[in-house]
């Protein structure tokens, strides 16, 4: 049985999420501290975590559910406020987590729930297909990629290469990691032909670019990626963007970081980061 593990102070909320999750088959254990949600995510398997904002700020928030994915790395990890839309949410996204607020967010979230319950997320060995241009910066990130336990990666030169193999292959990656000035289709190109693909749209797409500009990023979103990372990377940040992707895939989630019309806010974000 799936389960779900809900932090709120308010038992209100507690309750009506706990009558929520056991109405699509889920089991839910409640949490009515910071403690006692760190003790769960931190020794039980959750398949979804919801934190109530006015239990647990952005910051607070993330720290537990980095507990939880370091037990359970494609939980689903969500914060929900009822009475007020969230500041910094932006920060939150980033990381791969779902955002529910104001009158709707109950309801969105039962929705998440049952999507969740219609399927069950399984592990197989999904691969990578890195996109790099230039050859020795291709073998080393494949090399780096590899050591942190993610072995099945394809290298490609370019895009034109990528959709080649993506066409001949549609099934067999999970994930795009993608330079973006390249020679011939550039990486926004890329990310823009994937995303109008109806069998690969799905697909997370991590930027790898060497000119972390406001303009570069906000290009980027418009086109859809899911996360970004700026060389010369850490390889910290290389895998938390691999595991966020890999939840994204199994637990179908979007791999759009926002729309185009939201980039302005995710840009305020990437900035208290320290990405732009």
């Amino acid at each position: 049985m799936l389960s779900a593990l809900v932090f709120s102070s308010n038992q209100v909320a507690s309750a009506l999420l706990e009558k929520t999750a056991r109405k699509e088959g889920i089991n839910c254990q409640i949490a009515s501290t910071a403690d006692e949600a760190l003790e769960a995510l931190s020794t039980e398997t959750f398949n979804i975590a919801l934190i109530d904002y006015a239990s647990a700020n952005i910051a607070e928030s993330l720290k537990l559910f980095t507990a939880g994915w370091a037990f359970n790395p494609l939980m689903v990890a969500c914060i929900f406020s009822q009475t007020e839309e969230i500041p910094q949410k932006w920060d939150a996204v980033l990381a791969g987590v779902k955002v529910f607020s104001g009158k709707e967010a109950f309801t969105e979230i039962q929705q998440a729930l049952r999507e969740l319950a219609n399927h069950t997320p399984t592990v197989g060995d999904f691969g990578i297909l890195l996109v790099e241009d230039l050859d020795s910066p291709r073998d080393i990130i494949s090399a780096y990629i590899e050591s942190m336990g993610f072995p099945h990666l394809t290298g490609v030169s370019g895009a034109t290469d990528a959709l080649r193999v993506l066409e001949n292959s549609p099934g067999s990656y999970y994930c795009i990691i993608t330079d973006i000035n390249m020679p011939g289709i550039s990486g926004i190109e890329l990310m823009k032909a994937v995303r109008s693909d109806d069998r690969f749209r799905h697909l997370p797409i991590i930027v790898l670019t060497a000119y972390g500009t406001p303009a570069n990023l906000i290009n980027c979103i418009k086109a859809g990626a899911t996360g970004f990372l700026v060389k010369p990377f850490k390889k910290k940040a290389m895998r938390e963007e691999l595991e966020k992707a890999k939840r994204i895939f199994t637990n179908r989630q979007s791999p759009r970081l926002c729309s185009p019309d939201e980039a302005h806010m995710l840009e305020e974000a990437l900035h208290r980061k320290g990405l732009l």
